[in-house]
């Protein structure tokens, strides 16, 4: 999709917003001072997504990038959480989605 609409349409964007808990792996307790480097390892992934500090520490908010289409919304979705888990895990904790 090249998010060129036909004339008289509009074209549609989508994104996702998802927060998450950073929780001790085995108990599942929440992280009341989780380590920095989370959140610096996800601010450096690469790609187009968006991590967003949250204002209880233990709480990440991910942005997926804009996409034109269901799949490629999927994808981003996909990458986005991978990301996050692969932080938490980095720096012995685990995401939880908050809702």
């Amino acid at each position: 999709m090249t998010g060129d609409a036909p004339a008289g349409e509009v074209a549609i964007t989508l994104g996702i917003e998802e927060e998450f808990f950073l929780v001790d792996p085995d108990s599942r307790d929440l992280l009341a001072d989780p380590d920095e480097s989370i959140f610096e390892s996800c601010e450096k992934a690469r790609g187009p997504h968006k991590v967003v500090r949250e204002f209880l520490r233990s709480q990440i908010e991910t942005n997926t990038r804009v996409c034109e289409s269901v799949a490629a919304l999927d994808e981003a979705l996909r990458e986005t959480r991978r990301i996050v888990v692969a932080a938490a895990e980095a720096h012995g904790a685990a995401a939880m989605a908050a809702s």
